[in-house]
């Protein structure tokens, strides 16, 4: 295999002046080069800086072999000045081959390739291309020509289209009508397509073609009469970048369903009708890739080379034809996902759409086979034999795959029938992802069987960290923490978002860069409630299969009722923050259970715009904190035994005053919002020393702000999994007045939060239906958690109280005696 020395040779005579990137998370020579982690990003995507920046692009780290080759192939060359280099290393397998690489490249619309050098080593290839870019595809301007296509019947949702394109992106954009004129539009001052066409012959391509020859900006998106733009249209592309050919974007029904429209079709690679999908993987590369064909974003340059095929009428498939041609051309068709429109179109008629479990590659080269048994004699001599050499293999290389296929026959044929004459059930694991033997169609597995039973992968192969990265609160912040703990210690991961994308992500910006549509690495960390994991290994069956998968969760009571248990058959282990959780979870499965420390740390320097006069709060008091999300289990969080204390505590002391910040999410209607403030408007009433924060939430940085502000967090729990309040609050420096019950306890074992924190004596209660979501009335196992004594919480305020001025009034003499001290000697 090549190493940098051998690279660096071959290229020693060859001009490798200016700025290099290298595509990988970290460089070899820091001063040559910039790193580029191109694989860590969604669909290998550089930022749209980095566009037509670079002299030279090394993709030389490690051998490329991915079946997404084309796309990062696709991503590297926009990095480009007009004229550079790209230096390849790469190795030939079932996905990647010399002529396809080469042909990708020389017959690819837009530049122009030569050969500088070229050796081979040991399998791998490294070639030196010289590119040159067309000016045509260098284009960066902003302005854009949208072509509408329509009959007329649909004037209320054209007209809420040229709003959205007015109103999000002004005037400077044309807007290109083919259909009738209607004095609804006339406000927005659209174009018009002023022709005549057949009234027999649907000529669809027609049309696009016209929009196409009378566009006058090079950025052209041709859609029908069912979208309208969402205010991230605009700001999307900015952040997605202007070097594209063909692509679309995030799509969705009025609902808030997904529209389907970065797609493939199973048409055996010759457009003969077949199974139509949805791509979720954009690391993948189809042969059958294309734009649903209702919004289709391309440079007009791009359509007027690869234009629609006029032959083709509506409902004939126009946009698959298109991106045939389009590969014919070198064109990848990519989806810019920061960008987004909606349909009207009714949820049920997407319905035939699935999420494809695997690219038409994986079909061709992995195609179900039948079921083995596990057998003595030779056969198993044999199993065991592929079984190591699977143990050994690299699954992108060829030669070893093909080995493998080989085995698996000979097996077949030394098996035969079984011995009664009929075909056996049992099922021979061969430890090997992508190979492994099943009668089960791809993508059906049962729910057991989504995990591949094997060894667990180690930490540094890397982690994919799954999660609903639009979720605020408790599991998404505590997750924040675990992967800053991976970035530490150099651990490789990404994020994948269930939601694919969701706009509203609150990953803060040091982690959106780890931000993957789909998980990358062997092993999966859901960082989900264990009570969910069959329904998402049964939806998202395709992440999960050939991976290892362990449930990173969080539990508040102190027993797991068995109607759960499912949960825990569909993943390979569990990962846990408290003894607490883990003894819950050892009584109901045998599952390994690792203890992890989520390592709560917090940056003091991002917070320091997050002061007391940020918040409105009084410089000169002692500050508790009570916050909790008003939706959320109230029974659980207990706010009111926090306010109970306090006011007994507190009621003639007005130095001390409770902080309260109630979280509200919009979402939940305005019947809650109303319950809401009508209970913020009871605590101002019946509470003087409570100082009630007005602003609904805050951002997690905010938050943490927040607690840093103040000098005590309050939470006197029922029960909690972990506690990240507290936590936060203590890594903060902050004092906690917590219940002494539950997964918080944990806390205790970090001795420099030890002194900051007083527990609060409870008592163990029974938990009912009505207060918790996960008892049942007819559970098997009987639930209690805690009621805090309301003395004890008094007398433990009071003393949190005394310990924090009593370091006030240190700090304040001791700033006193520094400065009485330098003016002496200033004086002298």
């Amino acid at each position: 295999m090549f190493t940098y020395t051998d690279i660096q040779t071959i290229l020693s005579d060859i001009d490798l002046e200016g700025q290099q990137a290298w595509v990988g998370a970290q460089a070899p020579d820091t001063q040559r080069f910039t790193a580029l982690n191109l694989h860590a990003q969604p669909g290998y995507r550089c930022q749209a800086s980095d566009t037509q920046r670079f002299d030279g692009v090394w993709l030389a780290q490690e051998a490329v072999s991915e079946q997404g080759w084309r796309i990062l192939l696709d991503s590297c060359l926009r990095l480009l000045k007009p004229q550079g280099i790209l230096v390849l290393r790469y190795v030939q397998n079932q996905y990647l081959s010399i002529p396809a690489v080469k042909n990708f490249l020389y017959r690819k619309y837009g530049i122009q390739v030569s050969v500088l050098a070229e050796a081979v080593l040991g399998g791998e290839f490294l070639t030196v291309f010289q590119i040159d870019r067309t000016q045509s595809t260098l284009v960066q301007n902003k302005k854009w020509t949208f072509g509408l296509l329509t009959q007329g019947k649909k004037v209320e949702v054209v007209a809420r289209f040229c709003r959205s394109v007015r109103e999000h992106g002004g005037f400077d954009h044309q807007i290109l009508i083919v259909g009738p004129k209607d004095p609804a539009y006339a406000s927005f001052r659209p174009d018009y397509i002023e022709k005549s066409y057949s009234k027999t012959l649907s000529d669809i391509c027609v049309k696009k073609n016209d929009i196409v020859s009378q566009a006058k900006h090079e950025n052209l998106c041709i859609l029908h009469d069912r979208y309208w733009l969402n205010d991230d249209f605009f700001t999307g592309f900015d952040k997605f970048g202007y070097d594209f050919d063909f692509l679309t974007i995030r799509q969705t029904h009025e609902s808030g369903k997904n529209y389907p429209s970065y797609c493939a079709i199973n048409d055996r690679c010759h457009l003969i009708w077949g199974p139509i999908f949805e791509c979720g993987n954009e690391y993948q590369t189809w042969n059958t890739h294309y734009i649903n064909g209702g919004l289709i974003i391309a440079k007009r340059d791009v359509l007027r080379s690869v234009p629609f095929n006029p032959l083709i009428f509506h409902n004939q498939a126009e946009d698959v034809e298109l991106a045939t041609q389009m590969a014919a051309q070198g064109i990848v068709p990519r989806i810019n996902r920061h960008s987004s429109a909606v349909t009207d179109v009714a949820d049920h008629l997407t319905d035939a759409f699935s999420l494809a479990p695997s690219s038409d590659y994986e079909s061709v080269f992995f195609p179900p086979t039948p079921e083995l048994p596990a057998v003595d004699g030779p056969s198993a001599a044999l199993t065991r034999a592929v079984r190591s050499l699977a143990s050994q293999q690299d699954k992108r290389s060829y030669a070893i795959n093909d080995l493998l296929r080989q085995a698996k026959q000979a097996l077949r044929r030394t098996w035969g029938k079984g011995r009664s004459g009929t075909e056996p059930s049992q099922h021979v694991d061969w430890g090997l992802a992508g190979v492994q033997v099943t009668t089960t169609t791809r993508g059906t597995h049962d729910v057991a069987d989504a995990a591949t039973r094997r060894h667990q992968p180690p930490e540094v192969e890397g982690l994919n960290v799954i999660l609903y990265a639009a979720d605020p609160g408790g599991v998404v912040n505590l997750t924040i923490h675990y992967m800053r703990a991976l970035c530490r210690r150099k651990i490789p991961f990404c994020i994948v978002d269930i939601q694919r994308g969701s706009v509203g992500s609150v990953m803060p910006d040091d982690l959106k860069p780890f931000m993957s549509l789909d998980p990358i690495y062997p092993t999966n960390v859901w960082c989900i409630g264990f009570p969910f994991m069959a329904h998402h290994l049964r939806v998202l069956h395709s992440w999960a299969e050939n991976r290892w998968n362990t449930n990173f969760t969080h539990w508040e009571l102190p027993h797991i009722p068995a109607r759960l248990k499912e949960n825990f058959d569909v993943i390979d282990s569990l990962m846990v923050t408290t003894d607490f959780v883990r003894d819950a979870i050892i009584e109901i499965t045998d599952k390994p259970v690792q203890m992890v420390d989520p390592e709560v740390t917090v940056a003091l320097s991002t917070l320091a715009a997050y002061d007391r006069a940020y918040f409105g709060l009084p410089d000169e008091k002692v500050l508790f904190l009570l916050n909790w999300e008003f939706t959320s289990s109230t029974v659980r969080k207990n706010p009111q035994a926090g306010l109970s204390a306090f006011h007994e505590a507190f009621q003639y002391e007005r130095n001390a005053v409770l902080v309260m910040h109630v979280k509200f999410e919009p979402k939940h209607g305005l019947e809650r919002l109303q319950e809401y403030k009508n209970f913020l408007a009871k605590i101002r009433r019946e509470y003087p020393n409570v100082l009630v924060l007005e602003q609904n939430s805050f951002s997690y940085d905010e938050a943490l702000g927040l607690k840093r502000a103040c000098d005590c967090f309050v939470s006197l729990h029922r029960a909690e999994g972990y506690g990240m309040g507290c936590a936060e609050a203590l890594a903060l420096g902050r004092h906690c007045v917590m219940t002494g019950w539950s997964g918080n306890l944990q806390l205790l074992k970090t001795p420099a939060w030890r002194e900051r924190i007083y527990t609060v004596a409870a008592s163990l209660v029974p938990v009912t239906p009505t207060d918790y979501p996960w008892v049942e009335a007819n559970d098997d196992v009987a639930q209690h958690w805690a009621s805090v004594r309301h003395t004890d919480a008094v007398a433990q305020l009071q003393q949190a109280y005394n310990a924090i001025h009593h370091e006030k009034l240190s700090r304040l003499l001791s700033k006193n005696r520094e400065l009485s001290v330098n003016g002496d000697i200033g004086s002298a």
